[in-house]
């Protein structure tokens, strides 16, 4: 048995424990899900069950996408009634303000792994969210020699997401799957106070 498939299973079987801790099967949890999460998990079920129960295991090759998959149920699952509050990076270090130099958020950017940060301004003791800054408007303002990130900038874009802090962390992890930054606030709007970001690391960063 290879490397990948011998993951493969020890993800699977994990999975199976972290759900039965909380009282669920797997079968029933693919039976609720829906669309692509829903094929995949049956796939990675038929996929086991021919692994176990067939002498033949070199005839199917795991890919490096279903162990990825597998890790992020078991992320899931394992974070269980986790909320997005429960895993907000804070501001200090997953945002900035307009007036911030662009050289340290340039830093934040390279130490969080990201080419988006959420941007904000403090108004009436709340963390208000304006918008987001991208790598590429932060080298420009470096390019230009600018003393603050918000120099010549009259509107940050929109970020992809905002969230409120209650929303279930395993329904975070999905989003993450197609943007990089979630914006969480107290009530899920962009003028309630603004608590930090979740956010996947990009690769392209060493």
């Amino acid at each position: 048995m290879d490397n990948q498939t011998t993951k493969f299973l020890a993800l699977y079987r994990a999975y199976e424990s972290y759900l039965r801790e909380q009282g669920m099967e797997y079968k029933a949890v693919e039976d609720a899900a829906t669309g692509q999460k829903q094929d995949r998990m049956r796939i990675c079920r038929q996929i086991r069950n021919y692994l176990v129960h067939q002498e033949d295991a070199g005839f199917l090759a795991v890919s490096d996408l279903q162990l990825q998959f597998l890790e992020t149920l078991c992320t899931e699952a394992k974070h269980g009634r986790d909320t997005a509050g429960d895993h907000t990076e804070p501001l200090v270090g997953a945002g900035c303000t307009p007036e911030d130099p662009p050289e340290i958020v340039l830093k934040r950017m390279k130490r969080k792994k990201t080419c988006f940060l959420p941007v904000y301004t403090l108004k009436n003791r709340k963390n208000v969210l304006l918008g987001e800054v991208s790598l590429i408007q932060v080298a420009l303002a470096l390019s230009k020699g600018s003393k603050q990130i918000g120099d010549g900038i009259r509107k940050f874009p929109e970020p992809p997401l905002i969230l409120p802090a209650d929303t279930l962390y395993a329904e975070v992890l999905e989003q993450l799957e197609t943007v990089p930054v979630i914006c969480i606030t107290e009530d899920g709007t962009r003028n309630s106070h603004l608590y930090g970001a979740c956010m996947k690391e990009n690769g392209k960063w060493k």
